[in-house]
């Protein structure tokens, strides 16, 4: 437990964001696409997966068919199959062996013997078609099998060819054994990062291909394109782990690279420190368990802006000095003041920057059902619902237009400020003959825009209109409201639609039926004492 609060407490330093800790299985980008490829349902291609054959990479064998034209007074083809033991025969002269010869050098003895039989002959040669060969594939795999594939197949082929891995495969440590039993290992995860082709050989030769449990892994975490846990190779360094991530990223602070390692209880760790041209320079051996971690410089490319929205000249994006730049300054110094049509008493500065600290208590409560909410609760639950987070306490009428300093407000990175059109309406909602907007009239009453809308509907409930503040979105009884302010909304509810016939006949039946039977009772009660 303390080692693991320990390694969560190395992590939080970081600044940016990395993965759960406690995951030993290897999870890095682009993994889950290489264990979950689809099957090809006919994995015979004709020609190789990179292109054209390397002449000098492709070793012929037996099943390998080469035609050959031979153009001189008269012309000549034919084909040369490689037979089972590894020789092609050339009529007139007799066998010649391919076996252990590339592509290239085959062609060569080919063309000396021709030569050696026709004169004054062009003679061309080519790779008619490609031999099939098998090869096992076992080890950590839900079912071991025997494949049969061109010889031109590179080990990602028959990779794909195996659709889906188990999520924990080591595809780091890929066990290739040949004709001779000779064991390579190869990173199929370089040769797709890297393009290191050595990594990603050709099957001609091969006998079995084994894959492991991933057993062996490193963390790499922090400023690299790719952070992840990446299975370990043997006699790896810190440099080529940072090159199979992608390399650092522009932000990534180079002078100081930890390596976290277990001493040799495999139970402590302890830290040992590096400049990335150290790593780059010297072999940094990783061990099993290691965790590189490579850390952001601070404020890298860090915006400090504002954004003004609406009714001012200029509208847009400004940069500020944080815990200098104000709000009045901002304002009329930059943006060149407001538009007339700008309402300062419906603009606000919203905060974007720490305002996403959860209230438990306003979460509690939510769960809770109405009824058995307590008065206190649910009025707290009304009046966090209304608040509209980030909003500013400011101001802008008393501060643009009273010159009132005290509403001054010094401006955060990714402050918001809304300056709205002025409004020039009451809106009326609910039960009235025709809802909408109405020119606004400061000596209009409540009643007086009613009365606008046509009345009252016939399901109003005229005693409960309510008024909704444009300002801060209090609802208020209509009675309780000596002025109208523009943005306003009176709100006139509606009546409870009357009990179905049914329903009422239903339950006066049935309470009919039990005074019934509980006077009936009661007689019998008395009958029985007499």
């Amino acid at each position: 437990m303390y080692h693991s609060l320990k390694r969560l407490s190395i992590l939080l330093f970081l600044l940016v964001p990395v993965m759960l800790l406690g995951q030993i299985e290897p999870s890095y980008s682009g993994r889950p696409g290489m264990l979950n490829e689809q099957a090809k349902e006919e994995f015979i291609p004709t020609f190789s997966s990179t292109g054209v054959i390397d002449a000098k990479s492709y070793y012929l064998g037996p099943g390998d068919v080469l035609f050959v034209s031979l153009i001189g007074a008269s012309e000549l083809k034919f084909d040369l199959v490689v037979d089972p033991e590894g020789y092609v025969f050339i009529p007139g002269h007799g066998l010649l062996k391919m076996h252990n010869h590339n592509l290239f050098e085959g062609k060569e003895i080919i063309t000396k013997t021709l030569k050696s039989m026709f004169s004054d002959v062009q003679i061309d040669i080519s790779l008619k078609t490609i031999r099939q060969i098998k090869v096992d594939v076992i080890g950590y795999i839900s079912k071991p099998s025997s494949y049969i594939i061109p010889a031109n197949s590179r080990l990602s082929d028959l990779v794909v060819s195996l659709g889906e891995l188990p999520e924990n495969c080591d595809l780091r440590n890929i066990e290739l054994t040949d004709v001779n039993l000779n064991v390579k290992s190869c990173d199929l995860l370089k040769y797709r990062r890297l393009g290191d082709i050595a990594e990603n050989p050709y099957l001609m030769n091969i006998n079995s291909v084994k894959l492991a449990r991933a057993d062996r892994t490193v963390q790499v975490l922090g400023a690299v394109k790719y952070p992840g846990i990446y299975e370990l190779v043997e006699n790896e360094t810190a440099s080529e782990i940072i090159s199979i991530c992608g390399g650092m990223l522009e932000r990534a602070y180079r002078d100081t690279v930890e390596l976290v390692k277990y001493y040799a209880d495999k139970k402590s760790q302890y830290s040992k420190y590096y400049t990335y041209n150290e790593l780059l320079t010297n072999d940094v051996l990783l061990e099993n368990g290691d965790m590189l971690m490579v850390r952001s410089i601070p404020y890298f490319l860090y915006e400090r802006t504002v954004t003004i929205n609406g009714e001012v000249n200029f509208p847009g994006t400004y940069k500020i000095q944080e815990g200098k730049t104000n709000l009045y300054d901002l304002i009329m110094n930059e943006t060149g003041g407001f538009k007339k049509e700008a309402s300062l008493k419906d603009a606000y500065v919203q905060r974007t920057t720490g305002m996403d600290r959860t209230d438990y208590e306003l979460e509690r409560i939510k769960t809770i059902p109405r009824a058995d909410m307590s008065e206190d609760e649910y009025e707290y639950l009304k009046a966090r619902s209304r608040e509209r987070k980030g909003r500013m306490t400011v101001d802008f009428v008393k501060l643009f237009v009273d010159g009132d300093m005290e509403e001054n407000l010094v401006l955060k990175r990714g402050d918001i400020i809304s300056i709205p059109v002025e409004t020039d309406y009451i809106t009326v909602v609910g039960q009235v003959v025709n809802p909408g907007n109405i020119v606004y009239k400061p000596d209009y009453t409540v009643d007086d825009y009613i009365r606008l809308t046509g009345g009252f509907a016939w399901r109003a409930v005229e005693s409960d209109v309510r008024v909704i503040r444009s300002t801060n979105g209090e609802w208020v009884e209509a009675d309780e409201v000596d002025l109208l302010l523009p943005g306003d909304i009176v709100w006139i509810p509606e009546e409870a639609p009357p009990a179905k016939f049914w329903d009422v006949f239903r339950d006066v039946t049935f309470v009919v039926g039990q005074f019934s039977a509980l006077v009936a009772s009661i007689i019998a009660i008395i009958i029985a004492t007499r």
